[in-house]
């Protein structure tokens, strides 16, 4: 019986690494794809960074400045 007892610890002990491990791997999936998500948003994010400072820097080579009408006030 004593052999018959052990191994039943043995599979409990067994099941719950398993329960903890699959809830471990659960967690680290959903901060992957909340993280994935956010490189998402700041790639498309600096992609339109990249763009207004390209249309920015054509301006000020074709000798057109800013005027303040296109600048952002400074409480922004």
């Amino acid at each position: 019986m004593s052999e018959h007892r052990e191994l039943l610890e043995r599979i409990s002990e067994l099941e719950s690494r398993l329960a903890f491990s699959e809830d471990t791997i659960n967690q680290l999936n959903e901060t992957v794809a909340a993280q994935d998500k956010e490189i998402t948003t700041l790639q498309l994010q600096l992609v339109h960074l990249s763009k207004k400072l390209e249309d920015l820097a054509y301006q000020v080579e074709q000798g057109n400045p800013i005027s303040n009408a296109q600048e952002r006030p400074p409480h922004y």
